[in-house]
């Protein structure tokens, strides 16, 4: 599977956009130590879904070092993804 996020590193964007992700592919952002930020899935209707950069409970992330883990058919792929301020 071939995908991408933009920007990355984030610089004063207010979304990241992903390509490249088939539908029901579940995204995961979490920080370096493991602690789960958000999580959504990809659907037929948004071929490039975006993410807006909060966690959970509606906060921005500070800036900084995240993982983000691509699920899609029992195959885990990770990339890392840097927020500036």
């Amino acid at each position: 599977m071939e995908w991408g996020v933009f920007p990355n590193p984030v610089r004063g964007q207010s979304a990241i956009s992903f390509w490249g992700l088939p539908p029901q592919t579940t995204i995961s952002i979490l920080t370096p130590s493991g602690n789960l930020c958000t999580r959504f899935r990809t659907s037929p209707q948004d071929p490039l879904p975006s993410w807006n950069l909060q966690d959970l409970t509606g906060k921005r992330l500070q800036p900084g070092l995240y993982l983000i883990l691509v699920e899609y058919e029992g195959q885990k792929v990770w990339e890392k993804l840097y927020i500036e301020e």
